[in-house]
């Protein structure tokens, strides 16, 4: 089963690299007012898997689990209070994360045609995200960022809250 895991690893990666990711828009209203925020170009630069294992699940398919998968990503970013004066700010970022994966696959066939089927319930746990940010004043928004992480890991809830996976 590993070494079918090994084999399989390099098409992950190869289709990971290239997933269309949607960005993300949203008004955040405050002591400064209504402020719309815009990430948008996201990519996946980067992607690699630690270490994989794939165990049989009697009478229900396959588990597959992941650990140690390295993820980098690469997206613009802006911003632009609506009330007058108007302030907006623009510049890119890069984040890197790390996170594991469990997934049930449920494998069979018609007679003629191989059926699989991933289930709903995928465990994903992150152990870390770290942004930087580039472009206008970026030293102060990754202070800011800092203190949005320490308070309450507002950043993760946002970035979990508005991504989802789709099954193909």
């Amino acid at each position: 089963m590993n070494y079918v895991a090994g084999q399989i690893l390099p098409l992950l990666r190869q289709k990971v690299l290239t997933l269309p990711i949607p960005g993300i828009e949203i008004t955040v209203s405050g002591l400064l007012g209504h402020l719309d925020l815009f990430v948008t170009d996201v990519q996946i630069t980067d992607f690699v898997v630690g270490t994989v294992s794939i165990q049989v699940v009697q009478n229900t398919g396959l588990q597959v689990i992941a650990d140690n998968v390295q993820v980098a990503i690469h997206a613009n970013w802006r911003y632009r209070e609506r009330e007058f004066p108007h302030i907006s700010d623009s510049g890119n970022m890069d984040a890197h994360t790390t996170v594991s994966c469990r997934v049930l696959v449920h494998a069979g066939t018609d007679g003629q045609r191989l059926q699989v089927d991933i289930d709903k319930n995928v465990y994903l746990a992150m152990s870390d995200f770290d942004v930087t940010m580039h472009g206008g004043a970026s030293w102060l928004y990754s202070m800011l960022l800092l203190l949005l992480v320490f308070c309450d890991n507002v950043l993760i809830d946002l970035v979990v809250s508005h991504c989802s996976i789709n099954k193909q």
